[in-house]
């Protein structure tokens, strides 16, 4: 579950389909983009009159993940069909890709070379790019930045699409997920990869569409083994963009029809992996371990490890009002708000599940009410969290779920810390975004 404060959506539109990128940094005049492109064994440098450079460019926009400016610089600069790999440096407003070169024309300023003569022909600064990214080659933990993987991947969407004409177009790529959208002569679709950590959003969402739930992407194929979802295009804005009051409030029961199912569900949810993750329990036990860790790395401070420390009784209380919770669990969404939630002809599609757990189905709403108290008024918010709680009416009195609420509201930041730190980040090697996420959660704990 990420708790977003003071976020600022990216939107790539795309035709009529709406991607969401999540939540960036602003103010992209700062930030300078090299790029580590290699064809073969060879690197594509750049000419200027005094030397030889690795390409450089400032983008419009800034969210680590997005491919679609620096594919777009290569293209219209060297005459190149690029698939970005990964970010390899982010740091001081400079950050450096990898990109595998698919076709190459013949433009003018391009000066191919090998590693060797590239680390010798450039300066300083940027042979330390060429040696950091040189030490990442050997980590094979995502898929998707190996060069050869997108062959692969390209020749499993044709086969299950059948058709003649077909265009695959990169939006993203980093550890947490690639993202390409599909343009055929008919329909567009969306392909999505994950890393093993989040496997089980495929067999989350395979098994959404299969029980007829409407509110989700249309699934076309998905190959739980390799993390791979087919779905087709959502056509619509997103509802943190254009959505009106009863829209929020449709997608907040929506929400709450997908959660009640999956009490009765559980089991097969369980067999399809998706974690099973007890509020208190996972607050509990992983809360020191996790804070101890976040000092240890440098991530916290040690005034910031002191007052969490100082904290710990309240952290206890809520949890001894949680150990027994009067809703089962059922399935937490994990990054529900405005971003992800698209208007199809007036429908909530709900997606990206890969932060969905088996836990307290009341941590879900609680940025989506957030939202909607900033967006149009708390007594509205208000006003959803009763409808909220009123599906869940066979399990407890609207007082006491509402109290249920509030605990599960001022714990959430906590167990997010924990499941990030003890559960997700230990499985990437980068990690770009951990301080900022952890930073909010400490933020929403520690202020509020």
């Amino acid at each position: 579950m990420v708790l977003k404060a003071g976020k600022i959506l990216l939107l790539v539109d795309l035709g009529q389909g709406t991607c969401p990128l999540g939540s960036i940094n602003a103010g992209s005049e700062h930030m300078q983009y090299k790029i580590i492109a290699f064809w073969q064994d060879r690197l594509l440098l750049e000419t200027f009159k005094h030397g030889l450079a690795l390409p450089c460019f400032s983008p419009n926009r800034t969210h680590l993940a997005e491919t679609g400016e620096i594919a777009a610089f290569l293209q219209e600069k060297f005459g190149v069909k690029a698939n970005v790999l990964q970010c390899v440096h982010d740091e001081g407003g400079m950050r450096v890709y990898s990109v595998s070169i698919l076709e190459s024309g013949l433009e003018n300023d391009i000066y191919w070379a090998s590693y060797h003569e590239a680390a010798s022909l450039l300066s300083a600064k940027d042979a330390h790019f060429l040696n950091e990214w040189k030490s990442l080659q050997a980590d094979r933990s995502v898929p998707w930045f190996s060069p050869d993987w997108r062959e692969g991947m390209e020749r499993w969407v044709r086969n299950k699409l059948r058709t003649e004409r077909i265009d695959f177009q990169q939006i993203r790529s980093w550890e947490r997920s690639v993202l390409f959208k599909i343009i055929t002569g008919e329909e567009n679709y969306y392909f999505k990869a994950v890393p093993k950590i989040f496997r089980h959003e495929v067999n989350v969402s395979t098994f959404l569409w299969e029980a007829g739930i409407k509110y989700i992407p249309a699934v076309i194929a998905a190959d739980d083994s390799e993390g791979w979802l087919l779905i087709k295009e959502i056509q619509g804005e997103l509802l943190g963009r254009a959505g009106k009051e009863q829209d929020w409030r449709e997608a907040l029961l929506a929400l709450a029809g997908v959660q009640k199912l999956s009490v009765k569900e559980a089991g097969r949810l369980r067999e399809a992996g998706i974690p099973v993750r007890p509020l208190a329990s996972v607050v509990i036990s992983g809360l020191r371990t996790a804070v101890e860790s976040l000092l240890k790395d440098g991530t916290i401070s040690d005034g910031q490890f002191s007052r969490l420390a100082e904290s710990t009784s309240e952290a206890n209380l809520i949890c001894s009002m949680l150990q027994t919770p009067l809703v089962p669990l059922s399935l937490e969404h994990g990054d529900f708000f405005g971003g992800n939630v698209i208007l199809e002809e007036g429908l909530p599609i709900i997606y990206d599940w890969s932060d969905s757990s088996l836990s307290h189905p009341f941590l879900s709403v609680t940025v989506f009410l957030n939202e909607a108290a900033e967006l149009f008024s708390e007594e509205f918010a208000d006003e959803l969290l009763e409808a909220y709680l009123s599906c869940w009416a066979e399990w407890g009195l609207e007082e006491d779920l509402r109290k249920e609420y509030l605990n599960v509201q001022r714990i959430a930041p906590l167990f997010g810390l924990a499941v990030y730190q003890n559960e997700i980040f230990p499985f990437f090697q980068k990690n770009w975004d951990k301080n900022r996420i952890i930073q909010e959660y400490i933020q929403l704990w520690l202020d509020a």
